[in-house]
């Protein structure tokens, strides 16, 4: 029996999908490094705990329509659906033919938005939370091996301190979320 490998490239090939979830972040529309243009990111929950970031771009003097409700629905916690969210291999961008709908989901977030860090010995371990900080210092990435039966696996981790006006902590991020 003889196989064959078939491969199929497709160069800048993007495609629009919908989106649904819950808004857990929407940072402040900034400039871009490279251009005159600004941009702005949310963040949000996905239906399987999943967090998606989706980035809006914006021509210089321009506003983007439901920005300010992007932001009024983090505070709420209601369901989103984005529709027409241009998808480019994982990642996800907010375009003019987006249409944003508040809508009832069929999951319920697993997240909780807190005020300040002092607040996070209130909840319980293993729940998830946003929490808006300053990011104070990244150590450089350390090695940790983990054991599993027979298995060794060696992984790397950087310690973070983070801080608000309230408090500072130090997080343990892994080589997965080092970008």
């Amino acid at each position: 029996m003889k196989r064959s490998n078939l491969a199929i490239t497709t160069m800048n090939q993007s495609k629009t999908t919908t989106l649904r979830g819950y808004a857990i972040g929407v940072s402040k529309i900034t400039k871009n490094e490279n251009n005159s243009n600004n941009h702005y990111t949310l963040t949000m929950e996905g239906p399987d705990a999943s967090v998606l970031t989706v980035m809006g771009y914006l021509p210089i003097n321009s506003t983007c329509s439901f920005y300010p409700q992007l932001q009024t629905l983090v505070n709420n916690q209601h369901g989103i659906e984005l529709t027409q969210v241009k998808c480019n291999t994982s990642s996800y961008t907010i375009t003019n033919e987006t249409h944003l709908v508040e809508k009832h989901l069929t999951f319920n977030p697993q997240w909780d938005v807190i005020d300040d860090i002092s607040n996070l010995k209130m909840f319980a371990e293993e729940k998830l939370c946003a929490i808006e900080c300053k990011i104070l210092h990244i150590g450089p990435p350390e090695s940790f091996v983990i054991t599993s039966g027979y298995k060794r696996t060696e992984k790397l981790r950087k310690e973070v301190i983070v801080g608000d006006k309230t408090l500072a902590i130090i997080l343990n991020i892994y080589e997965m979320h080092f970008d």
